[in-house]
């Protein structure tokens, strides 16, 4: 019998961590897209943002930087997100997802090479879905 405890923990486990990684597919579509209606439901209140260069925004900064890259621009801020070597932890409602990104786009990557960056982020599971709360990204350099 405790095996069966065992597998079905696993198959809850894996479907966690599938919810998770699905979030944060949905987040980098939203950033993408600039969606803030996307955004809004993925962001929790509470959310925090700490850029590679260590300035740190709270959910309306970062909503309003959205906002400003498609009314100073006319385009998109992210042209493209690429995660690789993503981690996701479970922590009974809370997930923390580590990789590397490579991202491209207005104000970032300036001499048209990908910015990369290694980047942790904790999501909470409220009434049955996941909110990023915690966003932290650490620039790599190049070789």
């Amino acid at each position: 019998m405790k095996e069966n405890a065992n597998l079905n923990e696993s198959s809850v486990e894996s479907r966690m961590v599938q919810e998770v990684l699905s979030t944060e597919n949905a987040l980098d579509e939203a950033l993408l897209k600039t969606d803030l209606a996307a955004l809004d439901t993925l962001l929790a209140q509470e959310v925090t943002r700490t850029s590679p260069t260590g300035t740190l925004t709270d959910r309306t900064e970062w909503l309003e930087q959205m906002k400003s890259a498609v009314r100073d621009t006319g385009h998109q801020k992210y042209f493209s997100i690429e995660r690789t070597a993503q981690q996701v932890r479970l922590y009974g409602e809370i997930a923390v997802v580590t990789g590397i990104v490579h991202m491209r786009g207005i104000h970032i990557g300036p001499t048209g090479k990908p910015d990369t960056n290694r980047y942790l982020r904790l999501y909470v599971r409220r009434q049955g879905r996941w909110q990023l709360v915690a966003h932290q990204a650490t620039r790599v350099a190049s070789p």
